[in-house]
């Protein structure tokens, strides 16, 4: 199983986003959007990667909604975590 990343802007709420795709096996898995602080709704959080929409194992029926990332790494990680216990990747 192969997880791979591509960017791309994202229509959102208030206009687009610098988004990032995740892909496993080259089927869409989950879709992150850089948020700022003010767009997190949290005065501790000062922004990061929002997850917009989830499918599969990342998806609201199986994992629940995250909190913000504070780096892309922990989104890919989060990511990683939930392909690993479906047995996806």
């Amino acid at each position: 199983m192969t997880m791979e990343t591509r960017r791309m802007e994202v229509l959102v709420d208030g206009g687009s986003r610098q988004g990032l795709l995740v892909l496993e096996d080259g089927k869409l898995a989950a879709v992150f959007v850089l948020i700022d602080a003010a767009e997190t709704g949290k005065p501790t959080v000062s922004g990061g990667w929002y997850l917009e929409a989830g499918f599969g194992p990342c998806g609201q029926l199986i994992s629940a909604q995250p909190d913000v990332f504070p780096v892309e790494d922990d989104a890919l990680r989060w990511t990683e975590q939930r392909l690993n216990r479906a047995g996806k990747h």
